[in-house]
């Protein structure tokens, strides 16, 4: 792991470069504030900034076009919810906020997990740019939280509470899903379609 005030795009193109050979490797940017005489009184981790990978495995060829979107709404509860019914996924908070949801193309499929719950939702991307939004995060008090960004999404299937896919069932089925990720590849195909086909499952139940 690397961490650092900054990075530049040379160096998040070797830490993406290290992940293509399979070296768990992330850039974790932070900051620290100071009072008003300049004593640290608060360090902040933002989160990985780098392009979304998982180093899971360093074979592309077992790829199936199958993404994880790992919802974020520690400070902004049920945003996930808003995702869903207006058919994105969407992030907030970072510098470079875009670039947490570029990648995919459009009817790449994608798998949304919700904390505490599990795989609840899977669809297919429909949009081919990133682009600014509002109004899905917000704090307890209503107000919107910064830096928030959408990419449009088809939510085919949206599982109850109850039916989604734990990370502890996922591991049964043989993949250890990579929920340290705020997006990014399932590389492991077979493995990713036969979660897939359980989400379908449950769905069809749930009818």
């Amino acid at each position: 792991m690397i961490v650092s005030l900054d990075a530049d795009t040379g160096l998040k193109r070797i830490i993406d470069w290290l992940k293509d050979y399979g070296v768990p490797i992330e850039f974790v940017p932070f900051h620290i504030y100071t009072d008003n005489n300049d004593k640290p009184k608060l360090f902040m981790i933002d989160g990985v900034t780098s392009s979304p990978e998982t180093p899971e495995v360093s074979d592309e060829q077992d790829w199936a076009g199958r993404w994880i979107f790992n919802t974020n709404e520690t400070n902004a509860p049920g945003a996930y919810k808003r995702m869903f019914e207006n058919n994105v996924e969407a992030v907030y908070g970072y510098d470079d906020g875009p670039s947490m949801l570029e990648g995919p193309e459009v009817e790449d499929k994608i798998m949304a997990y919700v904390n505490k719950q599990g795989l609840k939702a899977f669809g297919t991307i429909k949009g081919s740019e990133v682009k600014k939004g509002e109004r899905l995060f917000l704090d307890e008090d209503g107000n919107q939280q910064p830096g928030e960004y959408h990419l449009e999404v088809d939510w085919e299937i949206i599982l109850p509470e109850g039916k989604a896919i734990t990370s502890r069932q996922s591991k049964e089925i043989g993949y250890n899903l990579p929920l340290g990720l705020t997006f990014g590849k399932l590389l492991q195909g077979d493995l990713a379609k036969k979660i897939e086909e359980e989400m379908r499952e449950r769905n069809k139940s749930n009818k």
